[in-house]
């Protein structure tokens, strides 16, 4: 991640070294994936909800 600082840990998910301040102290995962976590979990949400909605049309 920050090239000119040392990591500390690695990411849980991606493996990546990351210094203190590229990794979410919580999860142990870094800010790149949970930021991909969350426009994975905005996707399906749009999905499911246009999923309802044709189902509230069809039906």
């Amino acid at each position: 991640m920050h090239q000119d600082r040392e990591a500390m840990e690695q990411c849980r998910i991606c493996n990546a070294a990351c210094c203190e301040e590229c990794l979410h102290k919580g999860t142990g995962i870094c800010k790149e994936c949970l930021f991909k976590g969350a426009v994975i979990v905005v996707i399906l949400m749009i999905i499911i909800s246009y999923t309802a909605w044709l189902g509230l049309l069809i039906y």
